[in-house]
C-alpha cells in the first residue's frame, strides 16, 4: 500500500513569529517596487484601462470612483472616460442615455483645455490604493494568512498576523506611512478588491 503523506503546512505556520514576519516584509516590499513599475509601465497602463473600461461597461465597479480619479487628471481614468463616451455618442438615440454623473463628467471634460490638475491629487491616490490592494491579496494568497484580524487579539504565532499588518510594515520600507487600519479600510471596498483580483495575475512578479 503506497503511504500517504500528510499534506505541507503552509510557508506561515513554518517560521518562528518574527522570523516570519521579517521575511513576509522583505518580500512584500520587493512586490511593492514590482508592481509600482508595471502600473506605470505602457503594458500595464493599457491592461488597466481595458479592465477599468470592461467593468464600467458592465456595471460592476463605481462610476464615482472613476469619475473622481478623472476630475483630479488620472490619465488613465480620463481615456476610460473618454472612451466610454465616444460609445455612448455612437449609439445616441439608440439605447439609454448616459447615467446623469457620466453626463455631468462628460459635459465638464468639454469644457477643459487639458487632463486636469497635475501632481498629488485624488487620482495618484486611487491608483496608490489599487497596487496596496493588489498586494494584500498576493499576501493573503502566498502565506495563507488572513486579511484582517480582529482588534484585541494579540498574537505572537505566524498564522495570527494579518495581511493589512504585514502590508503596513513593507509600505514604511518604502516611505508610505499608512496604518494597518489604513489598509484594511482600503481593502474593504469590495469595487476595487475585484478589479485588483482581475488585475493581480497580470501584475503578480514572477
Amino acid at each position: 500500500m503506497t503511504k500517504r503523506h500528510k499534506p505541507a503546512n503552509p510557508p506561515a505556520t513554518t517560521l518562528p513569529a518574527t522570523l516570519f514576519e521579517a521575511e513576509a516584509v522583505d518580500t512584500i516590499v520587493g512586490w511593492y517596487d514590482r508592481v509600482s513599475d508595471l502600473m506605470t509601465s505602457e503594458e500595464g497602463r493599457l491592461r488597466l484601462r481595458a479592465s477599468l473600461l470592461e467593468k464600467l461597461q458592465a456595471g460592476t465597479i463605481s462610476r464615482m470612483g472613476v469619475i473622481a480619479a478623472a476630475d483630479a487628471g488620472d490619465q488613465d481614468a480620463v481615456e476610460v472616460l473618454r472612451i466610454l463616451e465616444i460609445e455612448y455618442m455612437g449609439h445616441w438615440g439608440k439605447s439609454e442615455p448616459p447615467p446623469p454623473d457620466l453626463i455631468a463628467y462628460f459635459q465638464r471634460a468639454s469644457l477643459r483645455t487639458t487632463g486636469g490638475p497635475s501632481g498629488r491629487n485624488t487620482g495618484n491616490y486611487w491608483k496608490r490604493d489599487l497596487g496596496i490592494a493588489i498586494i494584500v491579496q498576493m499576501t493573503m494568497g502566498r502565506w495563507h494568512v488572513p486579511r484582517i484580524i480582529k482588534r484585541g487579539r494579540v498574537s505572537k504565532n505566524p498564522e495570527r498576523l494579518s495581511a493589512c499588518y504585514l502590508v503596513s510594515v513593507a509600505l514604511g520600507r518604502r516611505g508610505i506611512n499608512i496604518s494597518e487600519r489604513g489598509v484594511e479600510d482600503i481593502t474593504l471596498d469590495q469595487v476595487q478588491a475585484r478589479l485588483a483580483e482581475r488585475l493581480s495575475g497580470f501584475l503578480s512578479p514572477v
